[in-house]
């Protein structure tokens, strides 16, 4: 059987995965967990084969990714999250995710994307009932693909309004670094300040 863990700060997503999980010939459900921490204690003790997180912890997603890997080198993380797929998905598998599923997913699907990423080992993301494998890493399709994955951290900060000192407070990183991700960000976006990125997310929706 394939064994999984998961983390996700939501109570009622954690028990309805149990659901997703119950009476499941294929995969051992081992647990879960709310918090980032929890989940990295757990992993120093135990092991699994596919890792299932949300994307929004009290770490960013890009430090999710890497500490797992780090530790674990061989799992396979899913992340599971309500969050945008055009906006995160790409970046996150570039980061090192096998597989962006969003939680309006149905269950059949879920199960099945979960299969694929242990049998085959590539990625692929997924929504409502369809799954899609022809994922192209190298060849970004729209403004959103083309962020690395700490540019759309930076870029979520930047909505939610926090300024550099902040961002550089939240990633652990000097300020200058976090003004000249901010300066990529507007660069790919083609916008020269926060009030054009504000309305531009207004139309879009992309956090």
């Amino acid at each position: 059987m394939i064994k999984v863990f998961h983390v996700d700060p939501h109570p009622i997503v954690r028990k309805g995965l149990k659901s997703f999980f119950k009476n499941s010939d294929d995969f051992q459900l081992l647990g879960g967990v709310g918090k980032f921490r929890e989940a990295m204690d757990w992993l120093q003790e135990n092991t699994c084969e596919i890792l299932i997180t949300e994307m929004t912890l009290e770490v960013g997603p890009l430090q999710v990714i890497q500490e797992i890997l780090a530790l674990q080198p061989d799992i396979k993380i899913v992340v599971f999250s309500a969050q945008p797929q055009n906006m995160y998905a790409v970046s996150l598998l570039k980061a090192g995710a096998i597989a962006f599923l969003n939680k309006n997913i149905e269950r059949n699907i879920f199960l099945d994307a979960l299969q694929q990423v242990h049998k085959l080992g590539f990625p692929l993301t997924g929504a409502h009932a369809h799954l899609n494998y022809n994922i192209n890493l190298e060849q970004p399709r729209n403004l959103y693909e083309k962020l690395s994955a700490r540019e759309v951290e930076v870029l979520r900060m930047l909505i939610d309004g926090k300024r550099n000192k902040a961002i550089a407070e939240k990633l652990g990183i000097n300020q200058k670094t976090a003004s000249t991700y901010k300066k990529r960000i507007f660069e790919k976006f083609r916008v020269d300040n926060l009030t054009d990125l504000y309305q531009l997310n207004r139309s879009f929706h992309f956090v």
